[in-house]
């Protein structure tokens, strides 16, 4: 398989730059190196913990810490770390004269490392948030993917200043995040103009090579303008986003008419009598297609520009009518709509709304019947007899 000169470049770069953080760990210490050393040797001395559980526990702690990305926000108390528990696994296997408490001593250092290191992380996250939150943002422009080497180089511009971190000294790393922030400025700007002109750059490219500024001049001059135009309010204007995609849609869109028109217009240029009379009679024939599906009459022989005028004004014509017929079938409908709406009812039926309760009497009303004389009988008192 052969690879090209850039991926070799890469890979050659990367190797680089991996052993200048690997040799520049092993010459720096985090500036509590000393204290953390003490400290686990008083303790180790106690003896609360046997050699390998000293180790497991550090092991434990290392692999918990897996996500926290240590090996970027804290890279000397993550390379100390696992130097400590290599050290202690090593004297837990060969013990060595004169260091009884070795292993635990090692794998305390270890422990306490990744704790710091933890807090390191948030020194960082404030002393250069400008600066992380513009390396987030870097990464949503697909900057490490694009410009692996210039992202790789502010990488090691980063691991530098938290470094300086690690060996407390914060302000010098703030002093020195402008330094990085150009860079990043630059490759975001590069980014966006990746993003936002590399395909019209490209199309405007083929439609150079087949001769578009010749053929289509005014087409090749205008997408031409608008890239550089874009280009350069991408640099001046770097975060109005909307602005530049607005204005690198229309480059694209430019640079694809020129390529277009270019491609038509050498066409035609290049064409003999008999072919140019048969490229005339072919638009005329689509024209008067097109007329036809409108249903107008056959054009008269007239030139191209005529006849595309006559199929315009048809396709007017077509959408005016159209909209009338639209107008009526929307006027049917409300029409329509008003009689399936009405509630139908038999004739002499009264609604249930106007229906009228009779209004009924009370018991001591019912009762309430006027009395009668000793000589007059009430109608219950009548005595029927069969005759």
């Amino acid at each position: 398989m052969i690879f090209s000169s850039n991926t070799r470049l890469n890979a050659a770069l990367l190797a680089l730059l991996s052993s200048l953080l690997l040799s520049a760990c092993s010459s720096q210490q985090v500036a509590s190196t000393q204290a953390i050393q003490k400290k686990a040797a008083k303790h180790a001395e106690k003896r609360v913990l046997s050699p390998q559980e000293a180790i497991d526990l550090a092991d434990a702690e290392l692999a918990a810490v897996a996500d926290e990305n240590l090996a970027f926000f804290s890279p000397l108390h993550l390379a100390q770390a696992k130097q400590s528990l290599d050290k202690a696994k090593q004297l837990a296997m060969k013990p060595v004269a004169g260091k009884p408490n070795g292993p635990i001593e090692y794998a305390l250092s270890a422990r306490e490392l990744i704790k710091k290191g933890l807090a390191n992380k948030a020194d960082v996250l404030v002393y250069i948030k400008e600066a992380i939150a513009h390396k987030r943002m870097l990464q949503k422009l697909n900057a490490p993917e694009t410009f692996p080497e210039r992202y790789q180089s502010i990488l090691f511009e980063f691991s530098k200043l938290i470094k300086l971190i690690e060996e407390g000294e914060p302000n010098e790393a703030l002093n020195r995040q402008g330094t990085l922030r150009d860079k990043m400025y630059a490759l975001e700007i590069d980014s966006l103009i990746h993003i936002h002109l590399s395909e019209a750059i490209q199309i405007l490219g083929q439609a150079e090579a087949n001769d578009a500024e010749r053929y289509a001049p005014a087409s090749f001059y205008n997408a031409e303008h608008q890239i550089a135009s874009t280009d350069n309010y991408i640099r001046t204007s770097y975060r109005d986003r909307k602005g530049i995609e607005k204005s690198g849609n229309s480059a694209l869109l430019l640079a694809k008419t020129a390529h277009e028109i270019g491609i038509a217009s050498k066409k035609i240029m290049n064409l003999d009598s008999p072919e140019a009379e048969q490229y005339v009679i072919g638009e005329i024939t689509r024209l008067q297609g097109y007329h036809a599906q409108l249903g107008r009459e056959t054009l008269p022989p007239q030139s191209i520009d005529r006849s595309a005028i006559d199929v315009k004004l048809a396709i007017k014509h077509f959408n005016d009518e159209s909209k009338k017929l639209e107008s009526k079938l929307n006027g049917l409908e409300i029409e329509l709509k008003r009689y399936t709406d009405v509630s139908t009812m038999g004739f002499g039926e009264s609604p249930a709304g106007s229906v009228m309760v009779l209004e009924t009497l009370k018991k001591k009303e019912i009762s309430d019947e006027p009395l009668l004389n000793k000589d007059e009988q009430g109608f219950d008192d009548i005595e029927f007899v069969e005759e």
